[in-house]
């Protein structure tokens, strides 16, 4: 009798929800090479990932185990890439479409910018002002439309840098794969050096601890540079893993108390979980060693055990 794989039995268990199965399912199916052990290792590990950190993983198995296919999904996305619009028999207009990794690191990077810079503007409104996120995205687009259309008025839209980074040794080889704010997976020389060109593009050349040996500047203040180490540290917000465009660089040691704002006494936290640090009472500690862990509060687990960063569970 032939043995049932390790993802068809956690589909038959139900364990796992159909996003993950579906999200291990296709990186299995794309990928050219043996995938038995890398599907046991998905699994197992998929219990404990949410979905988001699972995407990211299995990506990033797919770039390791097999480059040249995974380099060559990302020439064969660019050229898919579309956007459609189709008349909704309401009145409305849909979108539908596909962005590839280059096309959507610039579009990603400035959409989620100015929808972090909105729901903080909007944080002391009334809640029957507010906007959700996706009417935020549209008020995004409708207003780009409208620039492009000829608007010469001055903007106050808040300024947009797209974070690439690549270790030492593949930037010398020309080999392997990069990393890029707001995408989840990671991103073939090809790719990277074509992005690289732009002047919105910011350079991250990275050491074999994993921290920045070199951050471009280009009419940059220090505090931004400082922003950008955190962030490579701490790859997003350091408790949930939103993308780091979403986040915000908090003061450990509190800076209304007297807290120095350096890369040190700072973690990237996203809006939420700022909110969830300074007003429920979680405490955030950075080892010497660089590893960032969060202490909650007695209401949320009466021993307040050390919680790991989203990047320390995702590498676990």
């Amino acid at each position: 009798m032939r043995a049932v794989s390790p993802l068809a039995q956690a589909a038959k268990d139900g364990v796992l929800g159909e996003p993950k199965i579906r999200v291990i399912a296709q990186t299995l199916a794309d990928m050219t090479v043996e995938t038995g052990e890398l599907e046991e290792l998905l699994v197992v590990r998929a219990h404990r990932l949410r979905l988001r950190e699972l995407r990211v993983l299995c990506l990033q198995k797919f770039a390791e185990l097999d480059p040249e296919t995974y380099a060559d999904r990302q020439r064969t996305q660019r050229k898919e890439r579309e956007l459609r619009f189709f008349p909704k028999p309401d009145g409305m207009v849909g979108l539908i479409g596909n962005l590839d990794m280059e096309t959507a690191g610039h579009v990603l990077a400035l959409f989620d910018a100015e929808t972090k810079s909105a729901m903080h503007r909007q944080r002391a409104w009334d809640p029957s002002e507010q906007r959700t996120i996706g009417q935020i995205n549209a008020d995004i687009l409708a207003s780009l439309v409208r620039h492009a259309n000829g608007c010469d008025r001055a903007t106050t839209r808040p300024k947009t840098t797209m974070v690439v980074r690549v270790d030492e040794e593949s930037m010398r080889a020309g080999l392997g794969f990069g990393t890029c704010d707001s995408l989840e997976g990671p991103i073939s020389m090809e790719t990277l050096r074509r992005m690289a060109i732009d002047a919105e593009v910011l350079p991250v050349v990275m050491g074999g601890d994993s921290l920045p040996l070199d951050v471009g500047r280009a009419k940059r203040y220090a505090t931004h540079a400082q922003r950008i180490a955190v962030g490579e540290r701490d790859k997003g917000c350091a408790m949930c893993r939103a993308p780091l465009t979403w986040c915000d660089g908090h003061h450990i040691d509190w800076w209304s108390l007297g807290g120095k704002t350096s890369a040190d006494n700072t973690v990237m936290l996203c809006v939420g979980c700022h909110h969830r640090v300074h007003d429920c009472g979680w405490i955030v500690e950075v080892s010497a060693a660089h590893e960032v862990t969060f202490i909650p509060p007695a209401k949320v687990d009466p021993h307040r055990r050390r919680q790991p960063s989203s990047s320390a569970r995702l590498a676990a």
